[in-house]
């Protein structure tokens, strides 16, 4: 006798199998996904580096978020937190993906660092600095007269000069004179003929003394160094340190005035004033390397 097999059987036979293959297949992941990937271990701590950290205005600190699971594993977070910085004046930190956790000085202050996932947060604290001040690297005017209190003839603030001020070259050398306080080589005597700027520009570009083809026209800094404030004849002042031929004039200098572009600034190495006439006018030229 055959034996007939029906649907409700079959169905049986299945469900049998299946739970004997299957049985408590989903049972020990109660715990959910904590956001470190992990099934069963739980998000106990968030740990940032460095810690307690100190930059300086204008430069950047990488952050990194370190969290310590239930069951002792740690795992790096740094890309999974939300980052908040408890001053962004002091300091702004990137809570957007591929920079997260970059701070960013903006004042000097101290600002609390965070960085959460869940209802877990870590945080450190970063204290921005200001930069350490340079050496003073302006010079003195040349004043020593005093005219009334703390003025610049009484404080004398700035690079002392160096004694000699000027040293006149030798040999190759002996139409440049050296100033040892800029480093900038003069020419010994400038032109005595007066050009239009674009004139002085070439003439001065086009210079080629003691052994030397790399002459230019001064910028309005560099001209202006040659100004002593404790004179009232800034040229015969220089023609006493090794110069000759320097009137108490104009001087062209290379750089244009700004708020006019058909105007440059000339020096007066008479008095020490700075003025700034057409381009199209005639002043002296004095090439500087």
């Amino acid at each position: 006798m055959k034996r007939q097999f029906t649907a409700w059987s079959i169905g049986l036979l299945l469900t049998i199998f299946l739970a004997g293959c299957g049985a408590g297949g989903s049972s020990g992941g109660g715990g959910g996904d904590d956001g470190g990937g992990n099934n069963s271990a739980t998000l106990v701590s968030i740990a940032l580096t460095p810690g307690d950290s100190s930059i300086a205005i204008g430069t950047t600190q990488q952050f990194t978020a370190t969290g310590t699971y239930s069951d002792s594993t740690p795992k790096d977070l740094t890309a999974s937190v939300a980052w908040v910085s408890s001053d962004p004046s002091v300091a702004t930190i990137s809570d957007s993906a591929g920079s997260k956790g970059l701070a960013t000085a903006g004042t000097p202050g101290s600002t609390t660092i965070t960085a959460t996932l869940g209802s877990i947060s870590g945080n450190t604290t970063l204290t921005v600095t200001a930069p350490p001040q340079s050496s003073l690297i302006l010079p003195e005017t040349g004043q020593t007269t005093s005219y009334g209190a703390n003025d610049d003839g009484l404080l004398r603030k700035g690079v002392p000069w160096p004694s000699p001020r000027f040293t006149v070259g030798t040999d190759a050398e002996a139409d440049c004179v050296t100033d040892n306080l800029t480093g900038l080589m003069w020419a010994k005597s400038p032109d005595s003929t007066k050009r239009t700027w674009a004139a002085a520009l070439t003439y001065a570009n086009d210079s080629n003394l003691c052994v030397h083809d790399d002459w230019r026209l001064p910028n309005r800094n560099e001209l202006r160094s040659l100004v002593n404030y404790g004179e009232s004849n800034s040229a015969t002042w220089l023609g006493g340190e090794g110069f000759s031929n320097v009137q108490a004039d104009q001087y062209w200098s290379s750089t244009t005035y700004a708020p006019y572009s058909a105007w440059a600034w000339t020096i007066d190495m008479g008095d020490g004033s700075v003025g700034a006439p057409p381009k199209n006018g005639p002043h002296y030229v004095w090439s500087v390397r």
